[in-house]
C-alpha cells in the first residue's frame, strides 16, 4: 500500500508540473498564425509568406488590374480585435510612396460568430497628420500599427459602423473591439492626382500578434503525451517499489 501511495503521489505531482508548464497564463502574447489570399496585381500568389510584390496604377496596362490586395487570414478567426497586440509590415518601396489613403489596412470583423464579414475598420499607413510619405528604398517598416493612437489613423465611416472617417484607436475599439478578426486586408489602389503616384511595393513580411488564453491544439497533444508518460513512470515506480519490498521480505526471512 505504501508503494502504491508513493507512486500515486509522484504521478500527481508530475501531472501538475506538466499542466503548469504547458498552459499559458491568460493574456499571454503570442504570434498569430495564418494564411494568405490575394486580389489584383500581387505576385507571387502563394503561401510563402513573402516577399509579395504589390502594384497599383491609375492607368493600368494590358493584363493589369490597377490595384493589389494582400490578405492575412488568421488561423483562429475567433480572436477579438481588442486582443490583437501587433500588426507590422516590413516592406520595400520601388516606386511611388504612401499617400492618398494607400496603402491602408482594412480589418474585416465578425460580430456574431458566423465567420461572415459584418464590420470594416480602416487603418492608414504613414506619419501622423498627413499620412503621406514619399520615401523609397529597402528595409522599411510600419512599426506596430496597433500601437498608434493618433487621431486620423482610423476610419470608421464604412456603413457597417457609420462612424467618423478621421478618428483614433480608442474609437475603433469602442466600435468593434469585441468583434472577431476574419482578416487583415492590405490594399494598394492609387488614383490620378494621388500624392503617392503609381505604387510598387514589396511586402517582405507581416508580423501579427495577439493575446491568447487557451492551450493551442499542438500543446494539447503535449498534455496527453505528458499524461501517458506519467502513467508509465507511475507504473515503473510502483513495480520497482514492490520488487524492493519483496526482495526485502525474502532477505529477512
Amino acid at each position: 500500500m505504501k508503494a502504491y501511495r508513493a507512486a500515486l503521489t509522484s504521478a500527481v505531482t508530475l501531472l501538475f508540473a506538466c499542466l503548469f508548464a504547458l498552459h499559458p497564463s491568460v493574456g499571454q502574447a503570442a504570434i498569430a498564425l495564418g494564411s494568405y489570399t490575394f486580389a489584383g496585381d500581387v505576385t507571387p500568389q502563394d503561401q510563402s509568406g513573402g516577399p509579395y510584390n504589390m502594384q497599383s496604377s491609375s492607368a493600368p496596362g494590358m493584363g493589369q488590374d490597377g490595384y493589389s490586395v494582400l490578405r492575412f487570414v488568421p488561423l483562429n478567426q475567433t480572436v477579438p480585435f481588442q486582443d490583437y497586440t501587433n500588426l507590422t509590415y516590413n516592406y520595400d518601396v520601388n516606386a511611388g510612396g504612401i499617400g492618398g489613403g494607400s496603402p491602408r489596412v482594412v480589418i474585416v470583423l465578425d460580430s456574431n460568430n458566423d465567420l461572415a464579414a459584418d464590420k470594416f475598420v480602416t487603418l492608414y499607413w504613414g506619419p501622423p497628420g498627413t499620412f503621406v510619405d514619399g520615401t523609397q528604398g529597402n528595409g522599411l517598416t510600419t512599426g506596430n500599427l496597433l500601437s498608434l493612437t493618433d487621431n486620423g489613423r482610423y476610419d470608421l465611416s464604412d456603413p457597417s459602423i457609420g462612424g467618423s472617417p478621421y478618428t483614433d484607436r480608442t474609437a475603433a475599439l469602442a466600435a468593434a473591439g469585441t468583434d472577431a478578426v476574419l482578416r487583415f486586408s492590405l490594399i494598394l489602389d492609387t488614383y490620378a492626382g494621388s500624392p503617392a503616384g503609381d505604387q510598387n511595393f514589396d511586402i517582405n513580411s507581416i508580423g501579427v500578434g495577439a493575446n491568447v488564453a487557451t492551450v493551442p491544439e499542438a500543446a494539447s497533444f503535449l498534455v496527453w503525451a505528458c499524461v501517458a508518460t506519467i502513467g508509465i513512470v507511475g507504473i515503473r515506480r510502483y513495480t520497482a517499489s514492490v520488487a524492493r519490498s519483496q526482495s526485502a521480505a525474502v532477505t529477512s526471512s
